[in-house]
């Protein structure tokens, strides 16, 4: 326990003496002081109808995320901390739902069933008006979160708050960056190595068009509109 106060504790002084962490390196420091399958960093904003929901130790990709800010896919965690705003305790899955009742939600069948996350684990960094929220949430696939875990959470949580409310994205939630496919990572990096678009299409064994294809995505996600500000962008993001 001592080693997992001392590498938050590091991880504060670098939030607030020497700038923000990156998500990425919290999600790793987050997946290395509880045992997760997922660690996922989730933005809702229910004025906006906006979400972000990105596994950063991973890269699994979610669809149908927009339900999650609809009285139909609203999950059962969401709802209990908007019950009562004031009480922002991390709490699992089975603090508020039955497995069968949660698993029954819209929330779990269109979101996190294909990837298996069964047993959840929320901490809350922030919520405030008009209704927006940000925080983090764990996921396993074969077991649930004991107390232990909670207990640890709730000592972290003031910690992961501090630096994670300082990781700002200008132009609010929907900046907040995507995570990158495979394919996506391995052109980001040919990029950055200085190959052209015909060596990345011969290396990879794609098309000049696919290569092409792949960067429109890309310069989409980082909200950029060349190869040197991708580069840029994704180095600064550590999607490197």
């Amino acid at each position: 326990m001592y080693a997992v106060r001392s590498e938050w504790l590091d991880a504060l002084v670098a939030a607030t003496e020497r700038g923000p962490i990156t998500l990425t390196r919290l999600a790793s420091l987050i997946s290395r002081s509880i045992r997760c399958d997922h660690v996922l960093y989730v933005e809702l904003d229910f004025a906006a109808a906006d979400v972000v929901l990105t596994d950063l130790v991973n890269g699994h990709r979610f669809t149908n995320t927009g339900i999650l800010v609809t009285e139909y896919g609203m999950h059962p965690l969401t709802t209990s901390y908007l019950l009562d705003p004031s009480d922002l305790t991390p709490r699992r899955i089975s603090d508020v739902s039955s497995q069968c009742a949660w698993e029954a939600t819209a929330a779990y069948a269109e979101v996190f069933r294909p990837d298996r996350g069964r047993f959840q684990l929320s901490m809350v960094t922030s919520l405030r008006a008009p209704v927006v929220g940000r925080g983090w949430t764990l996921t396993r696939s074969s077991t649930d979160f004991d107390e232990d875990d909670l207990d640890l959470a709730a000592e972290l949580l003031p910690l992961l708050a501090v630096i994670t409310n300082r990781v700002t994205f200008p132009g609010g939630v929907a900046a907040a960056p995507a995570v990158l496919t495979g394919r996506e990572r391995a052109i980001m990096a040919a990029l950055a190595e200085g190959w052209t678009s015909a060596r990345i299409s011969y290396e990879l064994s794609i098309s000049e068009g696919t290569v092409r294809k792949h960067l429109e995505h890309v310069y989409r996600k980082l909200g950029v509109t060349n190869r040197v500000l991708a580069v840029q962008r994704a180095t600064e993001l550590d999607l490197l």
